[in-house]
Parts: structure tokens; sequence; C-alpha cells
């Protein structure tokens, strides 16, 4: 069992209360870093490692520049200009320019092995004693403390400057140089200690280099930096010179071999030409002019048999359906065909006027009648000569698009024949232009490089000489601390807010309740040696006062009467947040205040209530209640506990009691029916995160007591469970916090009240 602590004597009753006036904007946690108030708390909270960082920042920063014999600084700045320089044999084809950065090749070369071997020879460094122990005078001198600090720090910045690439190549390794000489071996240390004292330093936005040397004396640091540029002026100029004349062998070969290759290509050029004149026997131009005429007749013709086919379709529909003949144009310039069709219409109106007058039997409209019908005759006879004329002109017409067609098909094969060999033709042409104009290249290259323009000329400009260095380089301590102290607070801040923000959980009252929106009534420390004993069997042992002193607390942070009955249910969003601790100590702290209280288990999946205070099972008896059917209610009296009742559930069938069972209008009823023999009923609730059961049955509740598991439990998790409630609309009475450890909480949290309980919580036992 663990003691409960009280954060405050009063709190306003929560009819009064909405849950939106907790978030407050002077209580609501932040969600970013933007409010200051919270970044002060993490940084004040998390001081150790803010003063652990800074110490370890500083500390290192002393160390780096507190050792170390005194060196000096040459330093010679030079400017890369390769306009009109040829150093790469493919340049002289392709004349581009590197990928890389402006003077990143250059760099490499000032890096490289072989430029510091040739500064070393140049200089005879090897008889020189700062570079050859051997030629020191021989001195009795012990090595100090602090020259073997010195000789590690140098060791250490070796390290770091070839781990960040400052170093282009690796010292050799010790199996190379065991083969070597003792002359061998000396320059090669000597050329390793001169390329640890080279530094290079680039000019942003331009191509300007500094070349730094750090030597013990100020002659030898202006000497090897000045070298450095010496030597890289007459390298360069060598390399200009050998791949210049390596450069005029290869031009001249391949002058030779695309001379060849160009009149190979003009040949071939040459013979497609006559074969195309000879294969077609005549020009694509011609063969166009075929085409479009063909086309267009072809057109013509298609348009006439179109013509021919409607007067064809007029005709037959007339010899067919009859009708009026005097709308068919043939018909009409047809001569026979036009007088009978004018007859006709003085036919038809004569026997309309008869008939105004006779019937249609009378002998005057018969006469009419049979001359009508003779001029029919006619017409149709005529019509059937045309159609006859019509139908020939109309085969003979699609026999003529069929030839052009034919005609046209093949003059458009013999189009794409010589199309292909025109391609073919330009195709050749190209490449004998092509050839002719790099051999034409070639050859002006060949020009430029036999009257040596552009060589003899360096790509360096040196635009400052390297002169001795009047004092030491500076330790720069104070920037060097300044910076570190920058960094250490900067690097421990970032790690204090990231693991803040990183693992947001319940840690102090305010945030809990700026995030849920609730009060905190209370927080649990951890006590591990009460937990295991059941709290209906406490005595006065120590520490039991504070327990039913600060539930007594948390009830009336409940309100409503004592006498009142009412239903108080416990809630939590995952297993394991001390729940049930709280469920039964609620209840005992009920009983002990002379009221009956019954204590029910709700968590059908997995009923540990019993267990968890020490209870067998089956001293639990049945209650003889009515529940949901097929539900059994048992109930556990404690006899030194009178009023005190703990009730469960089991399955008449043996098995499982169904979860469904407490969103059930019977369970409800059954609640009411306990609720109504005691003064109060403490409600045990499933995980509300895990499981959705608690959300049938929170309906029934009075007030909701939410548990939060100190330090474990996520506010994004608690959050969101207190929401899944307030949607049946539930009625919170606050949040426990609980399984607090005592010593962290009170570092952490600077609240008076809980503050104050972990400080005086043993001054009543005095």
């Amino acid at each position: 069992m663990a003691h409960v602590i009280h954060h405050g004597s009063q709190r306003p009753e929560l009819s009064t209360i909405e849950p939106d006036e907790y978030h407050s904007p002077a209580s609501r946690a932040p969600d970013g870093f933007m409010d200051l108030r919270w970044v002060l708390d993490q940084l004040r909270q998390g001081w150790r490692t803010l003063a652990l960082c800074l110490a370890l920042a500083v500390g290192l920063a002393i160390l780096a520049t507190s050792f170390g014999p005194p060196l000096y600084r040459a330093t010679t700045k030079v400017l890369f200009d390769n306009s009109g320089q040829t150093t790469d044999i493919n340049e002289l084809f392709t004349r581009r320019y590197s990928d890389l950065p402006p003077v990143q090749n250059e760099i490499e070369v000032l890096t490289s092995r072989d430029l510091a071997e040739r500064v070393v020879d140049s200089l005879h460094l090897t008889g020189n004693p700062e570079f050859n122990p051997a030629l020191r005078p021989e001195e009795a001198e012990e090595v100090s403390p602090r020259a073997r600090i010195a000789a590690l720090v140098d060791r250490v910045k070796s390290g770091i400057r070839t781990r960040l690439g400052r170093e282009a190549e690796v010292a050799p390794d010790p199996a190379e140089l065991a083969g070597m000489s003792p002359e061998e071996r000396l320059r090669s240390e000597v050329v390793d200690t001169v390329m640890k004292m080279l530094a290079i330093r680039t000019i942003p936005n331009s191509r300007v280099v500094e070349i730094d040397i750090t030597a013990e004396t100020p002659e030898t640091a202006a000497a090897i930096a000045q070298a450095f540029t010496e030597q890289y002026r007459i390298g360069e100029l060598e390399f200009q010179i050998a791949q210049s004349q390596r450069a005029a062998n290869l031009l001249t070969s391949r002058a030779e071999a695309l001379a060849m290759e160009a009149s190979g290509a003009e040949e071939a050029a040459q013979r497609k030409r006559v074969e195309i004149a000879r294969s077609t026997g005549q020009s694509p131009e011609v063969t166009q002019q075929e085409i479009s005429a063909t086309t267009a007749e072809m057109t013509r013709v298609q348009n006439t048999v179109v013509e021919f086919e409607t007067r064809e379709n007029q005709l037959e529909h007339f010899l067919k359906e009859g009708g009026d003949p005097s709308g068919i144009p043939e018909l009409l310039r047809s001569q026979a065909a036009s007088g009978a069709i004018t007859n006709r219409s003085n036919l038809m109106s004569e026997r309309r006027q008869l008939l105004a007058v006779f019937s249609p039997t009378h002998d005057a409209v018969r006469r009419i009648d049979a001359q009508i019908a003779a001029a029919e005759e006619v017409i149709d006879s005529e019509a059937r000569n045309l159609l006859t004329s019509v139908t020939l002109s109309l085969e003979s017409s699609r026999s003529q698009v069929e030839s052009l067609r034919r005609n046209l098909t093949a003059l458009e094969a013999l189009a794409r024949e010589q199309e292909a060999q025109q391609v073919e033709l330009r195709q050749l042409e190209y490449m004998a232009d092509a050839t002719h104009s790099v051999y034409e290249g070639v050859l002006e290259r060949l020009h430029q490089i036999s009257d040596a323009k552009g060589l003899g000329q360096g790509s360096m400009r040196v635009l400052a000489k390297a002169d001795p260095p009047l004092r030491p380089v500076s330790s720069r301590r104070k920037l060097a601390v300044l910076a570190a102290t920058l960094l250490g607070l900067g690097l421990g801040a970032g790690i204090i807010c990231l693991r803040a923000v990183l693992g947001r959980s319940a840690l102090t009252p305010r945030s809990v309740q700026a995030a849920l929106g609730l009060p905190v009534i209370a927080s649990v420390p951890e006590e591990r040696h009460i937990r295991r004993v059941s709290p209906l069997r406490l005595t006065d042992a120590p520490r039991s006062r504070i327990i039913r002193e600060t539930f007594r607390m948390i009830r009336s942070a409940i309100p409503g009467p004592a006498s009142q009955r009412r239903i108080v249910m416990v809630a939590s969003s995952v297993p394991g947040e001390g729940k049930t601790t709280v469920s039964t100590m609620l209840a005992t702290s009920y009983w002990e205040a002379g009221l009956t209280v019954a204590l029910v288990d709700c968590d059908l999946r997995k009923p540990t209530l019993l267990r968890a205070l020490g209870i067998d099972p089956a001293e639990a008896t049945p209650a003889g209640l009515t529940g949901p059917k097929g539900v059994e209610t048992l109930c556990y009296r404690d006899p030194a506990a009178f009023g005190l009742e703990l009730f469960t559930f089991r399955a008449a069938s043996g098995s499982k009691v169904s979860p469904d069972m407490l969103g059930t209008e019977a369970f409800a009823d059954l609640i009411r029916a306990i609720a109504a023999a005691k003064d109060i009923v403490i409600i045990d609730l499933p995980p509300t995160m895990v499981f959705a059961d608690a959300r049938g049955i929170v309906p029934l509740a009075d007030r909701i007591l939410y548990v939060v598991r100190w330090r474990s439990t996520s506010l994004e998790t608690a959050a969101e469970g207190v929401s899944s409630l307030r949607a049946r609309r539930s009625q919170f009475a606050g949040v426990v916090l609980s399984r607090v450890g005592k010593r962290a909480a009170a570092r952490i949290s600077r609240d008076t009240a809980l503050s104050a309980q972990l400080k005086y919580s043993t001054y009543y036992d005095r």
C-alpha cells in the first residue's frame, strides 16, 4: 500500500466548474518551446545535467589550450587562376572544367605527400635539429608531466584533424618503415612532421587560399611556407611541360588518323549519291510532285463517286417509293421526262378542279386519271434509263479510284525508299563534316602546343609572402572558454528540453492539470512494504494515520453531503497505475467515517481485487442480488470491517463473464440496488485505453476519480483516456497521482502543498 499526500485543503465544488475552465492560458502545458516559463522550469529541474555539460565543455577547452610549447605561425596567401592553363590531358579534347569545388584540386596537391617531400628536400630539413633529434644537444632533463600532457594533446589534435579530413594522406605504415634505411626512415618522419605543421584555409567565394605553417621558430615557419609555394609552382611547370609533350605526340597521331577518316567519309558519301541516282531513276522532288498530283486526282474522282452515289440513291428511291418527280434533278434535265412531269402536273391540277364538281367515278375524272397514269409511265421509264446510266458511271469512277490508290501506294513506297537513302546520305555527310571539324580543331591545338602558347605560366599567384612572425600564436584561452561555455549551456539545455518533450509524462500536478483539464487531488508516494498489506486490516502502524487523513481530504474533494448516496468510480488509462489501491483505500476511508461501503470489481476481464487484498476468492459467497442473466454476484464481508463489502462476479456456467454485461440495463439495476443498500459505492473500472468496457457504465457514476501513475503514464495517453469518458458526459472529481517517488517529486515540483507534505510527513509522530 502507499501513502497519500494531499495537494490542497480546499477545492471548489465540481458542480460550479466546467472542464474547460482548467485550460486557462496560465496553466496550460506548452506544446513546444514557445512557453518561456515551461523552458525555465525544465532547466531548473535539470540543473545537474546543465552543470555537468558546462563543466565538461569548459574543462576540455582549458585542457586543450593550456599545454604545449610556444609555436609560431607563418602565412602566405596565394591566388589560383586556371585561365589559359592546360593541366589535364582530357581537357585538350573536351575543354570542360572539373566538377569539383573551385580550388579543391589545388588543395589536394598542396596537402599531398609528394609536395611535402619536395619541401623537405629543398630546405634540407633532415639536417635541421628542429626536425632531427639526433642533431640536438644532449640533455639529461627528464620528461615532465607537462610535456607528457602536451604530447597527448598533440596526438589527440592529430587524430581529430585526420578524422575531419584535414590531412590528405595517412602516415606510412610501420611495416613499410621497417624495410627502409635509417636515412629514408628519418626523411619519412620529417615529411610527416611537415604535413602536420601545414594547414590550408580557403577564402569564401574566391579562389584565394592561405597556407599556414606552425613551427617552433619563426624562421622555420616562414621558410617552409614559402617553400610550399615555390615547390608547387616548380612542380606545376614540370607537369605542364611533360603534359604538353605528351599531348603533342598524341595530337600528331590523332591528326593523321582523323585525316584518313575524313577522306574515307567523303568517299562514302559520294558513293551513296551515285547509288541513289541509279536505283530510283528520278529525284525525290519529282516523286513528291507525282504524289501530290495523284492525291488531288483521287480526291476529285472520289467526289464524283459520292455525287453518282447520291443520284443513284435518289433514282432508286423514286422507283421504289414513288413521290414527286419534280424534286429529282436528273429527271428534270431529261427532255422526255421533263415534258411528262409538266403534263402530269397540269393533269393533276385539272383533276382537282373536276373533283370539286364531280365524283371520282365520273367519266371525265377517269379520263384524266388514265392520262396521268400514262405520264407517270413515261416518267418511270425515263428514270430507269437514267439509273442504268448513273450506275455505269459510278462503277467506272470506282475503278478509277482504285487505280489511283494503287498508283499512290507505289509512289509512297518509292518516296519512303528515297527518304531512307537520303537519311543514310545525310548521315554520311554529317560524319564527313564532323570528322573534318575535329581534324581542324586537332590541327589548331597542335599548332598552339608547338608554339608553346599558354605554357610557362603557373596557375598560382602569390598575393602575400610569408614573413617570420614576431610573436607566438596566442592560445586564445578566453575565447575558447567562452565558446565552450556557450556550447555546454546549449548542449545541456537541448538535452533537458529534448528529454522533456520526447518523454512527456506525468511529473508535476501543474503539468497533469494543464494536460487533462482536471484538478490533481492527491499524490501517492511509493511505499512498497505497505503495498502488500490489505488496507481493510490496517492498524495504527506508522504512516497509516497519514493515509487515513489524506483519503479524508480526497473524500472532501468529492462534492455532496455525506448522507447522500453516491456512486464513485475509479478509472485509469492502462493497467498497473494503482487504480485498485486507490479504490480500496478510498473504500476504507469511507468505512472508517462510519458509512456503509460497497466496493465493486468491474474489471471483468481480469478481476484481481480480492487477490490484491490477500483474500481467497473462495471466501466470497453469493450476494443474493438479481443481476444480468447467467451472471452470479458474489460478496465478501470482512469480519473485522462490518459494513464494508466487496462485490465481484462470475459466470454461472463457469466461463468468463462477458464484458458487454457492464452496458446492460440489468447491470445498471444491480448497481442501483447495491447503492440503495449502502451509503457509498466504489467501483473499480477496467482500463479505459485498453478496452471499451468502462464506457457503458460510467453514465451511472456521480463522480469519477482518474488515477495516473507518476513518471510512467504519458500525458497524451491520460488525456485520451479522460476524453473517452468525457464523451459519455461523465462528471470528474479530479486526478490522483500514484506511486510518486518521494525524493524525486520533492526535487522536481516546488508546489507548496506537495513539498510541505513530504517535508512534514513525520512531524506528528514525534
